[in-house]
């Protein structure tokens, strides 16, 4: 199945998780509208970056994520003896 580039106004909102109000009030000022005939279009390219945009402003990595980043990892996966790899010299 080949997914489609471009989203009609009614499944942009839902693309990003909204409703349609809210998607015309504080996404759509901000990407491009492509008017194909009657049909509104929107790049999923463009919604992806409008996106990463919001989330890069307004988002905050969660309790879990402060307390184990990818350089402090998880106590669990530093049990190498624990299964088995043992160095052998």
């Amino acid at each position: 199945m080949v997914t489609p580039r471009f989203l009609r106004q009614r499944d942009a909102p839902k693309y990003l998780g909204m409703s349609e109000p809210t998607f015309n009030k504080i996404v759509r000022p901000h990407v491009v509208v492509v008017n194909m005939g009657r049909a509104i279009l929107y790049d999923k390219l463009d919604l992806d970056d409008w996106a990463d945009t919001f989330k890069a402003a307004n988002g905050k990595p969660g309790k879990q994520m402060e307390e184990t980043s990818w350089q402090n990892p998880h106590p669990a996966f530093k049990k190498e003896a624990q299964y088995g790899t043992q160095r052998v010299r």
